[in-house]
């Protein structure tokens, strides 16, 4: 996000925002197929207060949330990759900071 925006304090605040977002709207974003790779804390969250959690909620819940996680970070990776290659536009940013 910094990357992207080209600021550290505008990619912090929406990471922020985020994790205030996972925070408040657990039971919206575990109940939502296609939000549950944005779950944050799905262990702490979900999980936690249960002692005796089904297989098929902590696959449901972590196992595959966090596979999606790094299938994500990897796309993330190879994206900051090239930005990271294009040091004219580096550059230009660093003057203006």
């Amino acid at each position: 996000l910094a990357l992207l925006t080209q600021s550290r304090s505008a990619s912090g605040a929406l990471v922020g925002g985020l994790w205030l977002l996972n925070i408040l709207f657990v039971s919206i974003f575990a109940s939502i197929a296609w939000l549950r790779p944005i779950l944050l804390f799905p262990a702490t969250l979900i999980i936690y207060p249960a002692t005796h959690v089904p297989a098929a909620d902590f696959t449901t819940y972590w196992l595959t949330t966090r596979f999606e996680l790094l299938a994500g970070a990897l796309i993330l990776l190879a994206l900051d990759w090239l930005l990271l290659r294009d040091t004219e536009r580096l550059l230009k940013g660093a003057t203006e900071e």
